[in-house]
């Protein structure tokens, strides 16, 4: 498993207990004369050091206010008064920054596919459909929680900024109100005693939510879930209110960045004519490119060859159910993952930036939801899969080569009806 690498910035006496204790969390730190482009992110173990730094690392600290490029931290303890520099990210401890970094590290993951997918079409010609653009809508926030005071200015300064916002007391109220509407940001506020599981992994489990970005807020001290996955960002509340705003803000204009292409936007030779998904070519052309990514950017990279079947018969699906089973684990995949057909009863799931213990949660998250989703009358469907996980020995050709020769024998078998 590849772990993130960060920059530190800390006292003498201070760093090496700091190092262990990030070691904890799988987090390695560079040595102490970095370049921050080269690292995941980077800590500063109090504000002092901001400004004290080298030249080169204050100045990469306010380029990176305004683009967001790496995620810059600042420990501020428990009781401590602490200012809150431009471009700098709050955390109470170190396992908050190691969750905070998960999710950071999880959208550059979505951007970063987002780009090398866009490359692996432009290099086999496939051209992109062009949907028509709907018309734009106001740009709403639905905000859950008590509206306190933080809702009432966060309601004043977001509607000076052109937001609508909305606030739901109860999951009752918020499952209703997004069966009215999709509004441009869903805002939680969550606590050490509260976090709404059931309406998160509701919102998570949507297609049609898939794309609105859910933004945690939290009082700065609380200890939160381990498990983040079904938020895209999380705010931690300083003092300073109005810099608690931009950062809400920025979550939002960052979710608007471009996504990984869906198949279904592809033409040939990138799209499979018979399940909707991407096809062999593509797949083979993708997962290369993804070799070379995942060295450059010293991530982990899972490949999984799926066999759909039936759940009830375990047979291997007809021809005419192959684009629905495309159709249904598409939607429930994770917009990174991306899923071709390599054969006849064979699919392929690329899954970029994930270890093989991610890999095999996120396929059995996949697989439950599609035992449960109607299929027709065939009944509904599941997969057998076996899991590959790169490394770093490997050339693209020789990963690929392993990929196409995984063993049948050894997948997982599907769910017991």
């Amino acid at each position: 498993m590849m772990s993130p690498v960060i920059g530190l910035v800390a006292q003498d006496e201070t760093r090496s207990a700091l190092i262990h204790e990030l070691g904890r969390y799988q987090i390695d730190v560079a040595p102490v004369s970095f370049d921050p482009e080269g690292v995941d992110a980077v800590l500063f173990e109090n504000a002092d050091l901001v400004s004290e730094g080298e030249q080169d690392l204050s100045l990469f600290v306010s380029g990176n206010a305004r683009s967001g490029r790496k995620m810059c931290a600042l420990l501020s303890r428990s009781g401590e008064r602490t200012p809150e520099p431009d471009g700098m990210t709050l955390t109470p401890s170190l396992s908050a920054f190691a969750q905070q970094l998960r999710l950071f590290l999880r959208r550059s993951d979505i951007l970063a596919e987002s780009e090398l997918r866009q490359s692996t079409l432009n290099s086999l010609q496939s051209q992109i459909r062009i949907a028509k653009s709907p018309e734009p809508l106001d740009q709403t926030i639905l905000y859950f929680g008590e509206p306190g005071s933080f809702y009432l200015r966060m309601k004043a300064a977001m509607s000076d900024r052109g937001y609508k916002v909305s606030a739901v007391l109860s999951e009752r109220t918020a499952f209703e109100a997004f069966r009215s509407f999709v509004p441009s940001a869903f805002v939680v506020c969550v606590s050490e005693g509260f976090f709404p599981f059931e309406l998160l992994d509701h919102v998570h489990g949507r297609t049609d939510l898939k794309s609105m970005p859910v933004i945690a807020v939290s009082p700065l001290d609380d200890r939160l879930p381990d498990n983040l996955d079904n938020i895209h960002g999380l705010v931690r509340l300083g003092q300073d209110f109005q810099k608690s705003v931009r950062a809400i803000e920025w979550h939002i204009d960052k979710a608007n960045t471009p996504e990984p292409v869906a198949p279904k936007e592809c033409t040939s030779p990138a799209r499979d004519k018979y399940s909707g998904c991407f096809s062999d070519a593509f797949a083979e052309a993708h997962i290369k490119a993804q070799v070379g990514q995942a060295r450059t950017r010293n991530r982990p990279l899972c490949v999984a060859k799926l066999e759909p079947i039936g759940l009830e018969t375990r047979d291997t699906v007809s021809a005419d159910q192959l684009p629905l089973f495309g159709s249904i684990l598409g939607s429930v995949l994770r917009k990174q993952d991306a899923l071709a057909r390599l054969s006849w009863s064979d699919f392929l799931v690329s899954l970029p930036a994930t270890n093989s213990r991610d890999a095999a949660e996120a396929l059995e998250r996949a697989r439950r939801v599609l035992e449960m989703t109607e299929a027709g009358s065939a009944g509904p469907l599941s997969f057998r899969y076996s899991l590959l996980e790169y490394s770093s020995h490997l050339s693209p050709d020789q990963f690929w080569h392993r990929v196409e020769t995984l063993d049948h024998a050894r997948r997982r078998q599907a769910s017991v009806a």
